[in-house]
């Protein structure tokens, strides 16, 4: 929900702000597409994280999830971005190996490592293309450009960052 609003607000002329009031109508894409997202793949996410590793049982789940919770909310308070469904994994992985390792299929935790290594680059490839595509073809600049930031977001300006950390908009 925050990239897509700093989007709009970017596309509307204004400099993304960390705290904002973010319109329905966008809450409503993203609940749409979450909603999308678990139609098409949340079984396979679901049986991956509770058949695939292990047999999970609910007295198993809570425990997991209490972790991932904890560290999800530690995280969040030192502004560090983390994904829920890496901290779903690593949860389930600490609690079947506080419960001896010889219940976790090794193959499929492999799988979910190599896949979380490689989701940072892949969609730092992919994003740079879409951007350089939208820089050409949308806003009709030729990639790599000035950043569409640098007309009205100054140093001053705030930031989508969390405040006192002293980062600034380049110039």
């Amino acid at each position: 929900v925050g990239p897509f609003a700093a989007m709009y607000d970017s596309y509307t002329g204004q400099c993304p702000k960390a705290s904002k009031e973010i319109p329905y109508w966008i809450l409503g894409i993203a609940t749409s597409g979450i909603l999308v997202g678990l139609l098409t793949y949340g079984h396979r996410v679901m049986k991956t994280l509770g058949v695939d590793i292990a047999k999970i049982t609910p007295q198993r789940a809570v425990v997991a999830e209490f972790a991932a919770v904890v560290t999800i909310l530690i995280a969040t308070a030192a502004a560090i971005p983390v994904s829920t469904t890496h901290c779903s994994v690593g949860g389930i992985t600490g609690m079947l190996l506080a419960d001896g390792w010889r219940h976790i299929r090794w193959a499929t935790i492999n799988k979910v490592i190599v896949a979380i290594v490689l989701t940072v680059p892949a969609t730092a490839l992919m994003t740079a293309g879409i951007f350089g595509f939208m820089q050409a073809a949308v806003f009709g600049a030729s990639y790599p450009g000035p950043s569409m930031f640098n007309n009205y977001c100054t140093a001053s300006s705030p930031g989508p960052w969390p405040p006192g950390l002293g980062y600034t908009w380049p110039q």
